[in-house]
């Protein structure tokens, strides 16, 4: 009696080929699954957030010489910023910066427009189109420099503005301003006024203290902040 897959005419032989076919089919579709991609910023426009960005990932194409790598797929995708309707934070995104594209799981275009739950309309799933690119991933080549801090928090930037009026006013520096302060109260505290009268046929010059209370010092840490540092 035949063993193995010889058993039945073939029946486990063609059992282990259709099992072969379908985990062959299943690698297929997942390797067409995109959920989440590496991508660099070729340009972006702050009018409408999105950005056009390269992918990290090259994609396959079937071509009449057999299979071949395409050139990086480049996209036009809407930028996440961290923001709610009253508030938010930026960055400047220039070309060569990197993040990561997160692939919705159906069409965003519906919604992109009114912003209100609707149904998608197309029945595809996870398409490039339908991603949304986030700042921050980097390769290892390109780390933060100098390394980040374990003990603060760090903005970092060119220019830095607490604001959208943030335009002309600068920040005070607190120790700078704490030395100008306190050598003006010393120079007020410290300031007379001399006159001149006259006694008989001769003119006295004398000299009058201030008549207002002396100023007091400002105290080093009751004005500045705890926690926020500028430089």
């Amino acid at each position: 009696m035949p063993e193995g897959n010889e058993v039945a005419g073939g029946v486990r032989r063609g059992k282990a080929r259709i099992d072969d076919l379908i985990e062959l089919m299943i690698n297929a579709h997942a390797l067409g699954v995109r959920v989440c991609v590496p991508a660099t910023v070729a340009s972006y426009d702050p009018a409408t957030q999105k950005a056009n960005v390269i992918l990290g990932f090259l994609t396959a194409r079937i071509t009449d010489d057999g299979e071949v790598p395409d050139l990086p797929l480049q996209i036009n995708v809407p930028v996440e910023w961290m923001r709610t309707s009253t508030g938010y934070l930026t960055f400047p995104l220039v070309p060569g910066d990197t993040g990561k594209v997160v692939i919705c799981d159906r069409s965003l275009e519906k919604w992109l427009q009114t912003g209100s739950p609707t149904d998608p309309g197309l029945r595809t799933t996870h398409q490039l189109i339908d991603g949304v690119f986030q700042p921050g991933l980097h390769p290892d080549i390109d780390p933060i420099t100098p390394p980040t801090s374990l003990t603060h928090t760090v903005l970092e930037g060119v220019l830095i503005k607490l604001g959208v009026g943030a335009t002309t006013e600068a920040a005070v520096l607190g120790t700078i301003f704490l030395s100008l302060y306190n050598d003006l109260v010393t120079k007020f505290n410290a300031h007379i006024h001399v006159t001149t009268a006259t006694v008989g046929a001769s003119p006295t010059v004398g000299v009058l203290s201030p008549t207002v209370s002396p100023a007091s010092p400002m105290v080093p840490g009751t004005h500045t902040s705890a926690k926020v540092t500028v430089e």
